[in-house]
């Protein structure tokens, strides 16, 4: 940069669905990425994420509103989806969705926008025509993938899919991640490799962190929400703590459990510095046990299209081992934690985790 010039700040709009965290996740990963190459660049995030999980990632470099413009899959708890409230919450919002794309196009004046990234709500791209802003997509599922077998169900919906289809079309670029569905929807598509977070911190920092350095006990972290433990049998996990440090975000009937708030560190940390992940499969958990060479133990799940894709991958990776809903619940947990245990002893596949990176020079690209 020449001396005394300043560079004319350049401003990166960031629609994101708020269904689970991992979709958040990974687009802030790649918002950081591109942060560390561009001090001239800010973010707008525009999501119902929580915004501690912005500011954790981005700290000052990004705005945040809390704006609904996709839905996500409605839920009976976090195993089974409600299909018809789901697709009725969708009907909702697309009745209204000409009031929604000007009150966007206004805000994305406002704050200068120059380039939309969006995971992967299908309105962020009917605003980017409006706008005349370009837009690009990221993720490894599209809802109209999602939803066809939801309109199956309940055909009053099934103009849902190709409605979503058009708004897709209207996308410059879609970068598809690994473990994806069928996303024929998009126009152009670049396959990039996996998003996924890396950990910055020592083991050994993070243990001391969590007051741990003075145990041997390798660290378990529960990665539930309050709604799902509270359905487990724990008097039958009782010896868990003579084994593990039990880690969790809500609260549990266990001596000597950790509880964290949800922004106690960045949560890769925490990944990383466990032996053991017990959680749902979504693409964040996924994506980060398999970057941060972390064991799985899984709970099924039932009536999400994107499971059996996201299982395949973790039987691939090799670290990962599957609770039914039922053994989750009763607190039969043992026999798949002393598989994982043995799984651990032996290698697991390599996988390309490189996806911020090179999206993000993709993201240079554009801006410049």
């Amino acid at each position: 940069m020449t001396r005394g010039k300043t560079l004319a700040l350049r401003t990166v709009a960031l629609y994101i669905s708020g269904h689970g965290y991992g979709h958040a996740t990974r687009v802030l990963e790649v918002a950081r990425t591109l942060a560390r190459h561009r001090p001239d660049v800010r973010f707008h995030v525009r999501s119902t994420v929580p915004e501690w999980l912005v500011r954790l990632n981005l700290g000052e470099r990004a705005t945040f509103e809390r704006v609904e413009i996709d839905v996500g899959v409605r839920q009976e708890n976090s195993y089974f989806p409600d299909k018809l409230a789901t697709l009725e919450a969708f009907a909702k919002l697309w009745e209204n969705r000409s009031q929604l794309i000007q009150r966007e196009v206004r805000e994305l004046g406002r704050q200068a926008v120059d380039l939309i990234l969006a995971d992967l709500p299908p309105l962020a791209f009917e605003i980017s025509e409006v706008a005349q802003i370009p837009g690009l997509a990221m993720g490894n599922f599209s809802w109209d993938w999602i939803y066809e077998p939801y309109v199956q169900e309940y055909p009053e919906y099934r103009w849902v899919v190709p409605a979503i289809r058009e708004a897709y079309q209207k996308a410059e670029r879609l970068f598809r991640l690994p473990m994806h569905g069928d996303m024929r929807a998009f126009r152009s598509i670049c396959d990039i490799p996996l998003v996924a977070r890396h950990a910055e911190l020592s083991v050994g920092e993070v243990r001391a962190c969590l007051g741990l350095e003075a145990s041997a006990k390798p660290m378990l972290l529960v990665a539930l929400r309050a709604e799902d433990l509270a359905d487990v049998d724990w008097s039958a996990l009782h010896s868990l703590p003579n084994e593990y440090e039990v880690v969790a975000f809500s609260k549990i009937p266990l001596p000597g459990a950790h509880i964290l708030p949800p922004d106690f560190m960045r949560f890769q940390e925490l990944v990383h510095a466990a032996e053991i992940v017990v959680s749902k499969p979504g693409y964040g958990i996924v994506s980060e046990c398999i970057a941060n060479d972390t064991a799985l133990l899984y709970v099924e799940r039932h009536g999400f299209r994107e499971y059996d894709v996201l299982v395949a991958a973790l039987e691939e990776y090799g670290w990962a081992e599957a609770l039914t809903v039922e053994q989750f619940r009763r607190g039969d947990w043992q026999a798949a934690l002393e598989r994982l245990s043995q799984k651990r002893q032996q290698p697991h596949r390599y996988v390309d985790t490189s996806g911020a990176d090179v999206l993000a020079e993709a993201l240079q690209e554009y801006l410049d």
